[in-house]
């Protein structure tokens, strides 16, 4: 009973926006009363860590707002024109320039050959489209630590990262494939037995699934450095919630010989030994708050 309380109290607090779903917990508290608030206690209801988490969901959408705020940008040239302007345009072979005319046949721009190629394939990434196929992720925990491989299937039908791998920008567009990633996860909270933890993108490989062209790989090594101790360890999620625009299938594995004591979570999920096996379909709600707890022998 518990347990269901709080989930319906993380799915109205999760959709309250802005501030109002900030203090939802706080407000709840201060109106439910005192014979209210015990009988939620004897139902083990703890409205406390709920907070908390709630705190951090909070302090994860800001940042992500105040993020992209920052990061949208104008497709205004310098010289104060769009393509919506351009009504035609002349190349100049001797020049290898190409200028660029209004519908008045006034001249907007005069672009050099070189640097048209520049911007045409610094950009080649983002005609890809930002959404994949589907996603794998695998956890391996140890006393060290815990290492995600987290692999993205994309469909690439103008064959553009196949062009990539062969431009002078190869290595540029993969750094700032690596920063956006890391900006991601920099989204998230995890807690390691209740001390917050960063997870770092280690490295980023492109591949291409069966040679396909059509069908890059993006592989990407991310690292949370922690330490798990002999007994019960805890590990905790803290996501915004969200609907998944594409399948993805998650699995933990655990030190040998672990016993998976507690699983929370939105996803659907197995356990296999000493394995956690999580999943969801396109459309389904992903996110919010996870919690494994485990015991290390």
């Amino acid at each position: 009973m518990g347990r269901a309380i709080e989930a319906i109290i993380r799915i109205v607090y999760m959709d309250i926006i802005g501030k109002a779903g900030l203090f939802f917990i706080a407000e709840l508290k201060r109106r439910a009363g005192d014979d209210l608030m015990n009988a939620l206690l004897e139902y083990g209801v703890d409205l406390a860590s709920l907070q908390i988490e709630q705190h951090y969901l909070y302090r994860s959408r800001e940042r992500k707002k105040a993020k992209l705020g920052k990061g949208r940008s104008s497709d205004v040239s310098l010289l104060g024109y769009t393509w919506k302007n351009v009504s035609s345009w002349k190349y100049d072979p001797a020049k290898k320039s190409c200028i660029l005319y209004n519908k008045n046949g006034e001249v907007l721009d005069n672009l050099h050959l070189e640097s048209i190629i520049e911007n045409y394939v610094k950009n080649l990434s983002d005609e890809i489209s930002e959404i994949p196929l589907n996603a794998d992720a695998e956890f391996y925990l140890s006393e060290g630590g815990i290492t995600e491989l987290l692999i993205y299937n994309y469909f690439d039908e103008k064959q553009v990262y196949q062009r990539l791998c062969a431009s002078n920008n190869f290595d540029e567009e993969m750094d700032k494939i690596k920063d956006n990633m890391q900006y991601f996860l920099d989204q998230d909270t995890v807690l390691v037995n209740n001390e917050e933890k960063r997870m770092k993108l280690r490295e980023v490989e492109l591949k291409f699934k069966d040679g396909l062209p059509e069908y890059p790989q993006l592989n990407f090594m991310i690292i949370i450095r922690c330490k798990l101790t002999e007994g019960n360890n805890v590990i905790e999620f803290y996501m915004e919630d969200e609907i998944t625009p594409y399948p993805f299938r998650i699995k933990y594995h655990f030190p040998h010989g672990s016993e998976i004591i507690e699983v929370e979570s939105l996803l659907s999920f197995k356990i296999i030994d000493n394995n956690i096996i999580m999943g969801a379909k396109k459309g389904d709600r992903v996110g919010g708050y996870e919690k494994i707890v485990f015991k290390v022998r």
